[in-house]
């Protein structure tokens, strides 16, 4: 049996991987953030120590303040239902808007196959995806509506 070379996680190595698929990207912050998107959501991929995250927030004008407490209960529902991506409810109250936050997240202590990387990755998109797509089901039926209009 051929033992699989392992490796550290890296920006360069999603880099590798997108271009790898054709999926389209850009590089941000010195080449330390990878911004992309699937199914209409946009994300980046990016260090923090000591982990590799992708992360993605969803902030939509129709979502107030107002409906925080709302957002709350969702997120701890999603969170307990969902082992990843983590959810949570944020604040921004210079826009009057509660916000969803998602974030997937590899440890960077581990080293990774080249076959477990790409399933991270590919799953972490996956769940960042679906948290958001929810997360406008249930709260802006409309912009996930137009969305999926515009992706055709």
């Amino acid at each position: 049996m051929i033992t699989p070379e392992l490796k550290p996680l890296s920006i360069e190595r999603v880099q590798e991987l997108f271009d790898k698929h054709g999926w389209r990207y850009s590089i941000l912050d010195g080449g330390k953030t990878l911004a992309t998107g699937f199914s209409g959501i946009g994300m980046q991929i990016r260090t923090f120590k000591p982990a590799l995250v992708i992360v993605s927030t969803v902030a939509i004008d129709s979502v107030g303040l107002d409906r925080f407490d709302d957002l709350l209960l969702w997120v701890e529902s999603y969170n307990n239902f969902n082992a990843y991506p983590s959810a949570t409810a944020l604040e921004d109250p210079e826009f009057n808007r509660a916000i969803l936050g998602v974030n997937y997240s590899l440890p960077r202590s581990w080293d990774y196959s080249d076959e477990q990387f790409e399933a991270h990755i590919s799953s972490g998109i996956e769940g960042v995806v679906n948290a958001s797509r929810d997360f406008l089901g249930e709260f802006a039926p409309e912009v996930l509506q137009q969305i999926d209009q515009e992706l055709g």
